[in-house]
């Protein structure tokens, strides 16, 4: 694979990414190896939105006890106008993840095209689901072929990622998404 995707610690999950990795894709053993390079962390609001739904509040409560840190946020490096102004076009879920990477200086997992545009316009390093999974085959933990399955399973169970055209290579695929 040509292009090596380099990854700052921690590495700071949104809401979705965070699905993706627990009952969306079964990938803990992305986060098995991931644990052994870097720091995992979520902030708050993030842990709350795993509890919302009952049917996986046990899932993910020992998900996040097993592999995540859950970091408080602290919004004294952004200005009120600059945290306004997120809140309003992103929420405040992703705008307490952006402001967790800038603080942390690490690297986002977010999928949102809108929350990523955002963090490219104040320097943040990020990159999403297919980021990590692309990670995971550069390091050997995963397959070509584990990582189509992965992506298959993932839309199957509400990811709303495009799938591997037939032929194409995993590195043109990951290319695909702007990481």
């Amino acid at each position: 694979m040509g292009i090596i995707l380099t990854l700052k610690n921690p590495l700071v999950f949104d809401t979705s990414a965070l699905f993706n990795f627990g009952h969306r894709g079964e990938m803990e053993l992305i986060l098995k190896n991931l644990i052994q390079l870097y720091e995992l962390m979520i902030p708050p609001s993030v842990e709350k939105q795993t509890q919302i739904k009952e049917t996986y509040k046990t899932y993910y409560q020992k998900l996040i006890a097993d592999y995540f840190i859950i970091k408080p946020v602290e919004f004294s490096t952004l200005s009120s106008k600059t945290i306004e102004m997120l809140v309003s076009r992103l929420g405040e879920v992703d705008t307490d993840v952006i402001t967790l990477g800038i603080n942390t200086k690490g690297t986002v997992v977010i999928d949102d095209r809108k929350a990523r545009k955002e963090m490219k316009a104040f320097g943040v390093h990020h990159t999403g689901t297919i980021g990590l999974i692309y990670y995971s085959v550069q390091h050997k933990w995963l397959t070509r072929e584990d990582a189509e399955i992965i992506v298959k399973k993932l839309n199957e169970r509400g990811a709303r990622l495009p799938l591997l055209k037939k032929g194409q290579s995993f590195e043109n695929y990951f290319k695909s998404f702007g990481d």
